[in-house]
């Protein structure tokens, strides 16, 4: 063999073996997140909460009249089915 091959068939055998600790270090690593697979299905969904503190809502609305005066008598509606 003469000297250049010599040289060449050392380098391809140092790159093939360098890819192969690259590669053995790249199948070792981290596998990821492990997760949990199911069926998708209809279910009841139960959440309780306990916990201190003030109730407030999202949103207040005032309601007023633009009109002042009094209520005299008052009518209930009855709804018949």
């Amino acid at each position: 063999m003469t000297s250049r091959r010599k040289k060449i068939v050392i380098i391809g055998i140092v790159v093939v073996t360098v890819g192969g600790l690259i590669a053995a270090q790249i199948g070792t690593g981290d596998r990821g997140i492990e997760v949990r697979i199911e069926e998708v299905g209809s279910s009841d969904l139960v959440a309780t909460v306990v916990a201190s503190g003030k109730i407030e809502p999202k949103r207040s609305v005032d309601i007023a009249s633009d009109i002042t005066g009094r209520i005299i008598s008052a009518m209930r509606m009855i709804s018949c089915p």
